[in-house]
């Protein structure tokens, strides 16, 4: 499974990579007289797949099958249940509608691939979590400020050029309304820390895949942001990694100071 997931990896970043080159591409010249809107439809299916499937593999491998499937019900359920309740009511990430350039919709309004672009996410989140030995309230937080740290690049590149949903109302970043990102922290919070709480025991995984498939997924984001004449969102998403990353080095250097302070002498 390790290999079929490196091998999904790698076409991952194969397709990432071909996107942005075709983004970067029209900047400069107009390309041919190809249905871009339908290109762009079908690569970002593909992304989201091929990056799920590598999730499902890597958590499948380490943790088990019965961890994989919690995992994945419970950003179907919550995830998938918020954003569907949020493009009716409006709450809680604000008023929106998907578009359609994400594949089929779910009782028409939320895209089958959008609980699996957060299970896609969600795995190498707590991943890392589990590294820092977190319990299971800080487990939740820790996935909850990652997950929002990708959407505040994700989010002004999926809404303009070929937009994948539409907001109904306007903020002050990008047109997104400011509640979305606490709600985005607020959903990842709570998934992460139920599955942390209640799921399977979790054993030790050192893999670098998953933290490999998060950087591409950001990265993949924030550059098309950046391309898209939002690089303010680059930006915003490498603060906000970088924030998490200032506070997980204090993590580690306590962890190490514990381990060092309880090796025999």
């Amino acid at each position: 499974m390790v290999r079929l997931a490196r091998w999904l990896l790698m076409a991952n970043a194969a397709m990432i990579g071909f996107s942005l080159a075709g983004t970067a591409s029209r900047l400069f010249a107009p390309g041919p007289d190809w249905d871009y809107a339908t290109i762009a439809s079908v690569m970002a299916i593909a992304n989201i797949t091929a990056a799920a499937l590598a999730s499902l593999l890597l958590l499948a491998r380490s943790q088990g099958w019965a961890s994989a499937v919690a995992l994945l019900a419970l950003c179907t359920v919550i995830a998938g249940g918020l954003e569907y309740l949020s493009t009716i009511t409006g709450f809680p990430f604000g008023p929106y509608q998907y578009t359609g350039a994400l594949g089929p919709l779910l009782l028409g309004r939320v895209p089958l691939l959008i609980p699996i672009a957060w299970f896609m996410m969600m795995y190498p989140a707590l991943q890392m979590g589990h590294l820092l030995r977190l319990d299971p309230v800080r487990m939740g937080l820790f996935a909850g400020a990652m997950l929002t740290a990708w959407d505040l690049a994700l989010d002004p590149a999926m809404t303009t050029g070929f937009a994948a949903w539409t907001w109904e109302h306007s903020g002050w970043y990008y047109d997104i309304p400011p509640q979305n990102f606490p709600a985005w922290f607020a959903t990842a919070w709570v998934i992460g820390t139920v599955h942390a709480a209640w799921g399977p025991r979790w054993r030790a995984d050192r893999s670098r895949l998953p933290a490999l498939l998060f950087a591409l997924q950001f990265l993949f984001a924030g550059i098309l942001a950046a391309l898209s004449a939002r690089p303010g969102a680059l930006v915003a998403g490498l603060a906000g990694l970088g924030s998490i990353a200032l506070v997980v080095r204090g993590r580690l250097r306590r962890i190490g100071g514990a381990a060092a302070a309880g090796a025999p002498g």
